[in-house]
């Protein structure tokens, strides 16, 4: 329940300074949302360049 609460607060905390930041803040932050969105949604799977080329031309 403390975890909840205290990312409830930080994600208020972050709203209240949003408008303070500049845009290379925004830009960190950005980068390392994306970062944690990748490692959340990351299936493990892996292609070849081949295989993504042996794709592309079946798809035409």
């Amino acid at each position: 329940m403390k975890i909840a609460q205290l990312k409830k607060s930080v994600i208020q905390a972050f709203e209240a300074i949003l408008s303070e930041l500049s845009a290379s803040d925004i830009e960190d932050m950005q980068d390392k949302l994306t970062v944690q969105l990748h490692k959340l949604t990351d299936d493990g799977k892996r292609y070849s360049l081949d295989e993504v080329k042996k794709q592309l031309t079946a798809n035409r």
